[in-house]
């Protein structure tokens, strides 16, 4: 007996010793597994907040270089700083104003190259420090967006960071500061955590000096800016980060408390993120884990010091277990596939090698839509029907192709799975074979996911990036589009460039620009952009202005209309005008007055407000270059006054530009030079033929000028059609504002007389020396005596030839025969002027114009002539004639007569007179003159033609070979042209605006003649042209403002003070909404008003009256039609006709602004409440509000259901419910058929009027209680094609009109968004929720799996001795106390897989069991889990038959169903659990879906507070719950039911709300196998003995791999005593190298799956690898799903769990051992 109690001893302080030892083990891997997760959650949270930060801080930077490059706005702030008009101010704070919203800056700030403020919007620019101040400079004279760090902004003490943008010209020394407040815009980012934590907090830091600077509040309480660290405090985590730390640092924080963190550096900035988390809190797991692991050492121990007391239970009954034991393990191994294949959350189908479903898990079931019962045997195509997502064809099935192929296949992407039912997934899938060990194939395991949440995601993301595409694109249109417009030569440039912006950014179909009339009644059509769709209408035609293009008048802002194509305005639209679906119209402004409106229609999916922000800023920059044009216009009358006076003078006056453009020149040119001002001006005086040298002098005179700022002055000689005259010359420079010369005024003065005596004989000299003219002395004879080489060259001879000429051989036959008349004049008057006609060589006539007078020659008498070739001059006299006749002829026939002129006198082959359209580089002809025929007018590109050169140079001369200079231009090769001549036609201001070409097929010397001839008739063509142009804009203005007075909608009226005589205009009529007429008297007019207006108005009049003080008053106004309108009353006294007093005034209808400005107000008053209201207080204030606005007692509110065939009425208005209405209420859920007519505004999806509703047909009656209807008006909502909600209101005392309509509509789209918006945040928390209590119950399994691991390793150490000890004591009490101590270690692991159970995370093993006995051995755990306030009852029938399930599973369903009666009892109940047999055959149905036969009843029964019908429909539906957040997932009862259909059970549940529920649970009946193989339900059969497994012999070589020591020698000494030569080896290294050592003799390899080196599997594969006999045996300590991520739990495989008994460690290795049976 002392050795005995010894033995006892030692084993159990061996067995303490064990314990310890694991669980010190066991803590330390804890610690470190936790630390190694906290490093990595907390990594992953710096790195994405790192890279938001990023972002953000590009997107700034992004604003600033968007701002730099605006020139709109650059042009907006150079006109407010040059001429300071309100209006440009006005324009500019509401730009402002949208770049401060729409980024969420706090203010934006315009500032001078001094530093000082210009303008500020959002905060005064008291606010602005110094470091704004330097951040502008710098910006400045860097010339480009810069973006400031944060800092605190000392007036306001507030951090903000800032974007200064420089901006371009003209607006160069200019910044806007766009201030961005930390809070919340970058604290946000800095401060959001992913999951709840009491200390986790991310904080951004950057160096000062030597020290931190914490830039965001900490969770502590410091604040920003105001909290540091020195850095030699290098414990703390922000001062390694600075010093270029980046990892993980365990320090302390900023108050001293130790913590976890991971350090940062913001990519391209000089901020770096520390994310950390207080140790205390980061550990408390570990701390609860060291706990547990503790108290389960304890317990082992009391394990061990406890199996005393249990020494007297019979060896038999253990061995009974082990039995049980074994029988199970081998049950698990049978189902272990398929429970495995059930347990993974993808779907799972497996087949036969014929392609036949063999196995479906839930997930499949689920996507496919088919039960796995239903799907077995059925081809797979049947069951997994897949098709190309977007061809539909069907795809192969991935089993067919592995089957064939034997590989591993995947899907191919965009592949759609479509269920039993129709509905559609995406889905991602993979197949594999199924082998048997021999590699042949046994079928093909089909695994595949639901890609729906991927591809929504994708969605989202695609969906964001086009809306930031659309806004890069929407900015870079509009600052394109204001280029182009302000650099536009005329408004209709402007125009085109606005609407083609608005088109390309909007993506509309149409658009049109129009001019307001004075009185916006009308507007003319300045430009029309359809592609082509069919329209009536047409650029210049005056249309009235009514419906969105009047609202968007009388509102001043952008509208649009998406239902256009059925309101009453697209019926007034003519019948052969396109189709218009959608329309907005935003007004152009022009110092706050609309003057015209820029029209879109057609958009794809209709107009939102981005596109009316777009539509209203391009219309600002069509507002802007119609400003530019009107004050071009006055410029050009100014300058008319000031050359009025020019002209005036003798002199000849002129303005040059600096690059010595005339730019002026006074008429008198014309007289004294003999050219024409037009001529002139726009050209340098190099562009003329005047001397080189006079060139020179008067450009450096010119510019000396405006260098020095100083007059000067010059003398010089100019040849003119008089002759050579001496001018004396005087320069004055003409300054602007700043004092710089803008330009030089010149004046010309004839100084001739003065210099002529001195230079006669010079003068004289150089005549015949140098003239152009010819001169020649004839003698009496005939005889040329002398002529100059200019009378040679122009008759076509040589010098010495022409000199032996006679004159009579010179001269026509005409001019010959009056050679008699002409010298006797010259002898009667000595000299005589005449024009006769010569000949030249060529045989061409050559009209001169001859001065003769009588000399003495060398002692004879001669005659000497001066004769001028006045070809040139004859053809421009003949012109100026022609010109002449035509004076009155109109425009284009002008055109037609000038072309056949210039064709006739040119002797020309092809001329056309063009209009260069607004780009500049196209032309539309106007007349066009082809051999001797006129041809119709076109319009053509400029480019690759002669007229192009004409555009660009003014004139263009080319005297032969022009077809090959421009071998594209078809007119000049179909032609064969040589010769070409073009001159552009000037407008007034200097523009290019037609061009006249004339074309030859012969080559042509000189352009003289050509060239003299185009500029002068260019002059009249260019007058001609902008006379048509003048006088079609006077016809447009004049319409314009015709319909503009129209569409007003203004009223006048009158009151004669002495009788009282009222007068009204037919608006003012129809304001009052009486026929026109007599109007009333002037009490019967006031009688229109409420008495308040009255009163207002009386008061008014009579002091008008009294003082002729004038008044201006808004009054109500209660029409005759019985409508109650706002209406607008000026007036003021005045003397009329005869001396008369009188009140004159105007009355317009606000009502529609008013009641627009009533809906805005409420939108934004909603919008600023909804996030603090339920949604039923969001609608019973917007219907109480709306009810307010459109006079409506009766307000409702009904959602519609996504099948649109019901509805829920959700809410009445306050007055509805007090006054109107009681009939059933909020929540009643009916049909749309059942509805009324309101209704059918959900069945047509059009908003629904009725004005006499007791009349409307089809009518329905109203409820009992409903109130009576008199008009109704009911808005629906409309979400993607489908009604979603209906907005109804009810009873206005007069009839609902168009504006009540789109009030309604507008407050009805506004309310639904904030419901969208609601239930969006609501839904969030719930999912929130579920989330966090998923996560901490996967928490809690994690835990729990980790400790049953190394639990599990301990008591397969305990029983292992246990076994080993047992056989060295046959009897005896030790014998007695080791038998208790291997019960209680068996208890123990039996305590260990209910807790996994709880956790869900053991293995699933049906065996047969007796519920009642589960239910026994599990009371105390259950009464743990309801609490000692509620009572446990369990009422079991004996004999129960019993079943088949895991009892884990089991242990799971008994808990789910309790938890759920404990939170459902309050202050104490009762739950009571019963069991009972139940037979079902024909006469006893059973429920449906299960077959007769006998089945285990369970059912569960609490005096809880019960559930209601809504609840019960339910309850067994995935995540939900009626408990709050927090407090449940929403997946027990789902679970329950799922494991219950598994076992082929089935579940029901029923429930009294306040008296309790009771759930009814059925399991088949379990029937064994006799011997003969038949069924029997003999539950009292007898058991084989128990094998402990000590007598087996074995033989064979084993390789045993564990890590674990102590489990190494136990298992050694087990295999060693039953026969077997074992190898230990303690790592996979030394299995590997005693492998290699002993070669092939290895039979077996038994091996731990998880150790630190590699895997189980792995290693079994490399032992494999040498051995391909070699049998392997798993064995493992952990959970289930973590065994099965290494591959062990497949069919085929050997698995054996820890803790393991003697015999079940040697059955194990006998069956593994065992050969494969023939397959």
């Amino acid at each position: 007996m002392k050795d005995g109690s010894a033995r006892l001893r030692w084993v159990t302080l061996f067995a303490l010793l064990l314990v310890g030892v694991a669980g010190f083990c066991l803590h330390r891997a804890q610690g470190r597994l936790l630390r190694a997760t906290v490093e990595r959650d907390l990594a992953a949270v710096v790195a994405l907040k790192a890279d938001h930060i990023a972002a953000f801080r590009a997107e700034r930077a992004g604003d600033g270089a968007v701002i730099s490059a605006n020139a709109f706005l650059a042009q907006g702030v150079d006109r407010w700083a040059r001429l300071g008009a309100p209006a440009d101010r006005d324009s500019l704070v509401g730009l402002f104003e949208r770049t401060r919203s729409a980024y969420g800056y706090s203010m934006v700030a315009l500032i001078d190259a001094l530093g000082n403020v210009r303008l500020t919007v959002g905060a005064p620019s008291s606010v602005l420090d110094e470091q704004d101040r330097a951040l502008a400079r710098s910006a400045l004279s860097r010339r480009s967006a810069l973006l400031s760090d944060l800092h605190l902004r000392a007036p306001d003490r507030q951090i903000t960071m800032d974007v200064a943008a420089p901006l371009p010209a003209p607006a160069n020394g200019f910044v806007v500061l766009c201030s961005l407040p930390a809070e919340p815009n970058l604290n946000s980012l800095v401060r959001s955590w992913p999951v709840p934590s009491a200390s986790a907090e991310t904080v951004l830091v950057r160096r000062e000096g030597d020290s931190v600077l914490f830039l965001n509040d900490l969770r502590r309480g410091q604040k920003a800016f105001e909290t540091s660290a020195p850095l030699s405090a290098t414990d703390v985590p922000a001062v390694r980060a600075v010093l270029g730390y980046e990892g993980v640092v365990y320090g302390h924080d900023y108050a001293a408390v130790p913590v976890i963190a991971v350090t940062k550096r913001v990519p391209r900035s000089d901020w770096y993120l520390v994310s950390k988390v207080d140790q205390s809190e980061a550990l408390a797991v570990w701390r609860v884990r060291s706990t547990l692991i503790w108290l389960l050492m304890i317990l082992a121990v009391a394990v061990v010091g406890g199996v005393g007391r249990w020494a007297e239970q019979r060896l038999a009954i253990v061995n009974e277990r082990q039995r049980l034991a074994t029988e199970a393990a081998r049950l698990a191994s049978e189902v272990r596939y398929e429970t495995t294949l059930r347990g993974i959350g993808d779907g799972v189908i497996v087949t036969d090698n014929q392609g036949c479903v063999v196995l479906m898990n839930p997930v499949a079931e689920t996507l496919t839509g088919w039960p796995d019962r239903e799907a077995r045997d059925r081809p797979l195509t049947e069951v997994f029907n897949i098709v190309n997502e977007h061809t539909r064809e069907v795809v192969e099935s991935p089993v067919s192709r592995v089957l064939r192929d034997g590989l591993v296949v995947n899907l191919a992407n965009h592949t759609t799975l479509i269920a039993r039912d129709g509905t559609e997934r995406p889905i991602a899938d993979s197949g594999a074979p199924v082998l048997d060990a021999e590699g042949r194939s046994l079928g093909v395991v089909l695994v595949f996911r639901d890609q729906s949440n991927e591809r929504a995601t994708e969605i989202a993301k695609d969906q964001a990036l086009a809306a930031a595409q659309r806004r890069e694109r929407s900015v870079r249109a509009l600052a394109q589009a204001s280029r182009a417009a302000l650099d536009a030569a005329s408004f209709e440039d402007a125009a085109r460039a606005v609407i083609e912006a608005c088109r390309q950014v909007t993506g509309s179909q149409a658009g049109l620009v129009s001019l307001l009339s004075e009185d916006g009644s009308a507007d003319r059509i300045v430009l029309l952009a359809t592609d082509g769709a069919a329209t009536p209408f047409a650029a210049d035609m005056v249309l009235p202005v009514r419906g969105l293009r009047a609202q968007a008048y009388q509102q001043r802002c952008a509208v649009y209309s998406n239902e256009f194509a059925g309101s009453p305005e697209a019926g007034r639209l003519p019948s052969d005008h396109m189709p218009l679906a959608n329309v907005l119209v935003a007004p152009m402004a022009t110092e706050g007055r609309p003057t015209g409106l820029v029209l879109l229609s057609n958009k794809p999916g209709g107009y939102t407000d981005e596109d009316a922000d777009i539509a209203s800023a391009l219309a600002e920059v069509a507002a802007l270059a119609l400003h530019r044009a009107l004050t071009a216009d006055a410029l050009r009358s100014s300058e008319a006054t000031h050359r009025a006076l020019i002209e005036g003078l003798p002199d000849i006056v002129e303005r040059h530009a600096q690059d010595g453009r005339h730019l002026f020149v006074s008429p008198i040119v014309d007289r004294l030079l003999g050219v024409k001002p037009e001529q002139v001006v726009g050209r340098r005086h190099g562009d003329f033929e005047y001397p080189a040298d006079l060139v020179t002098m008067w450009d450096g005179a010119i510019g000396r000028v405006f260098e020095s700022g100083l007059p000067d002055e010059a003398e010089f000689v100019l040849d003119t059609p008089a002759g050579a005259r001496t001018y004396e010359w005087r320069l004055v420079p003409e300054c602007d504002g700043d004092g710089s010369v803008a330009s030089v005024l010149t004046v010309m003065r004839d100084i001739t007389a003065q210099r002529q005596a001195e230079q006669t004989t010079r003068q004289m000299a150089d005549l015949l020396d140098a003239a152009p003219n010819a001169v020649l002395v004839i003698d009496r004879s005939g005889a040329l005596l002398y002529a100059n080489d200019a009378a040679a060259r122009i008759h076509g001879y040589p010098p010495e030839e022409f000199l032996s000429l006679r004159i009579e051989q010179l001269q026509t036959p005409l001019t010959a025969s009056l050679n008699t008349d002409r010298q006797a004049i010259l002898d009667r008057e000595g000299t005589a002027t005449f024009e006769v006609e010569h000949l030249r060589s060529d045989g061409g006539v050559l009209p001169l114009e001859v001065v003769s007078k009588t000399i003495d020659w060398s002692g004879r008498t001669a005659v000497l002539s001066i004769a001028t070739d006045i070809t040139q001059r004859r053809l421009l006299d003949k012109t100026q004639l022609f010109l002449i006749e035509c004076g009155s002829t109109p425009g284009q026939d002008f055109f037609l007569d000038l072309a056949e002129y210039l064709a006739t006198e040119l002797s020309a082959d092809f001329v056309c007179i063009d209009e260069l359209l607004g780009d500049g580089l196209t032309a539309r002809t106007l007349a066009v003159w082809h051999d001797g025929r006129f041809e119709d007018n076109v319009s053509y590109s400029l480019a690759d033609t002669p007229c192009g050169q004409v555009a660009e140079q003014g004139f263009c001369w080319i005297g032969e070979g022009v077809r090959h200079r421009f071998p594209q231009d078809a007119v000049l090769q179909d032609l064969g042209a040589e010769s070409y001549a073009g001159t552009v036609l000037w407008s007034s201001d200097g523009r290019a605006i037609g061009l006249i070409a004339v074309i030859w097929r012969r080559p042509l010397g000189r352009a003289g003649l050509a060239e003299a001839v185009l500029k002068l008739v260019g002059i009249r063509a260019a007058g001609e042209l902008e006379r048509c142009a003048a006088e079609q804009a006077l016809r447009d203005r004049e319409e314009l403002l015709a319909r503009t007075g129209e569409l007003a909608h203004v009223g006048g009226w009158s009151v004669d003070l002495s009788s009282r005589q009222l007068v009204w205009t037919s608006e003012t009529f129809r304001i009052h909404r009486l026929p026109e007429g007599q109007p009333p008297s002037v009490e019967e007019a006031l009688a229109y008003y409420s008495p308040e207006s009255r009163r207002r108005l009386g008061r008014a009049f009579l002091k008008s009256r009294r003082d002729g003080r004038p008044f201006d008053l808004e009054a109500d106004l209660l029409s005759a039609d019985g409508a109650r309108r706002r209406v607008h009353v000026v007036g003021c006294r005045r003397l009329g006709l005869g001396g008369r007093s009188e009140i004159v005034g105007a009355i317009q209808d606000i009502t529609a602004r008013r009641r627009n400005e009533d809906a805005l107000r409420l939108r934004l008053a909603l919008v600023s409440l909804s996030s603090d209201y339920t949604l039923d207080q969001v609608l019973r204030i917007t219907l109480d509000s709306i009810g307010d606005i459109l006079h409506s007692p009766i307000g409702f509110y009904h959602f519609v259901d996504p099948d649109q065939k019901s509805l829920t009425l959700q809410m009445w208005s306050t007055s509805t419910e007090r006054d109107f209405c009681h009939a059933e209420g909020k929540g009643s859920h009916y049909a749309v058929s059942d509805a009324g007519v309101w209704a059918d505004a959900i069945r047509t999806r059009r908003v629904v009027v009725h004005n006499d509703y007791p009349n409307v047909e089809g009518r329905r009656g109203l409820p009992e209680g409903h109130a009576e209807v008199v008009r109704e008006l009911v808005i629906p909502i409309v979400r993607d094609s489908k009604v979603v909600a209906v907005l109804g209101v009810g009873n206005k005392p007069n009839p609902y009109t168009e504006e009540d309509v789109q009030a309604a509509t507008y407050l009805a789209d506004v309310t639904w968004d904030l419901v969208e918006r609601r239930r969006g945040e609501l839904e969030r928390a719930r999912l929130e929720a579920q989330l966090a209590q998923a996560q901490k119950m996967e928490a809690v399994g994690r835990l729990a799996g980790g400790v049953a691991h190394d639990f599990n390793n301990m008591l397969s150490v305990i029983l292992g001795h246990l076994e080993l000890a047992l056989d060295q004591v046959s009897d005896g009490e030790l014998h007695d106390d080791l038998i208790e101590m291997q019960h209680a270690a068996q208890r123990s692991a039996e305590l260990t897989r209910h807790l996994l159970a709880f956790a869900r995370r053991q293995a699933v093993a049906p065996r047969v069991v007796d519920l009642n006995e589960e239910v026994r051995s599990s009371t105390s755990l259950l009464r743990r889990l309801i609490g000692e306030d509620i009572q446990l009852l369990f009422r079991p029938s004996e004999p129960l038959w019993p079943v088949r399930i895991d009892p884990a599973q089991f242990y799971q369903v008994m808990a789910n169903l309790l938890v759920n009666s404990r939170d459902a009892i309050r202050d104490g109940g009762s739950v009571i659990i019963a069991t009972a047999n139940a037979s079902f055959d024909a006469d006893r149905p059973l429920p449906a879906g299960l077959a007769d036969g006998d089945y285990v009843e369970v059912t569960v029964a609490d005096s809880g507070c019960g559930m209601d019908a809504a609840t019960l429909a339910n309850i067994f539906e995935p995540f939900f719950t009626t408990k709050g957040v927090g407090e449940g997932t929403g997946l027990g009862l789902a679970m329950v039911y799922g494991v219950i259909k598994q076992n082929n059970g089935w579940i029901d549940v029923t429930s009294v709300v306040g008296r309790g529920t009771t759930f009814r649970i059925l399991l088949p009946r379990w029937l064994e196998p006799d011997a003969a193989g038949e069924l029997t339900d003999d539950d009292d059969a007898p058991m084989a003995d128990d094998d402990d497994g000590a007598g087996r012999a074995g033989t064979g070589t084993i390789l045993l791999v564990e890590d674990e020591s102590a489990i190494l020698r136990v298992s050694r000494r087990i295999l060693t005593a039953a026969g077997y030569r074992v190898l230990a080896a303690g790592s996979p290294s030394d299995a590997i190298r005693i492998a290699h050592a002993e070669g092939g003799e290895i039979d077996l390899l038994v091996t731990d799956v998880i150790m630190p080196e590699m895997s189980g599997r792995e290693l079994a594969e490399l032992m494999v690898a040498l051995n391909p006999q070699l049998a392997v045996l798993y064995m493992s300590g952990y959970t289930a799903d973590v065994i099965a991520r290494h591959g062990v739990l497949e069919a085929g495989v050997h698995f054996l769990q820890k803790p393991f008994s003697r015999a079940a460690l040697l059955a194990n290795v006998e069956a593994a051992l065992a050969p494969s049976p023939p397959i």
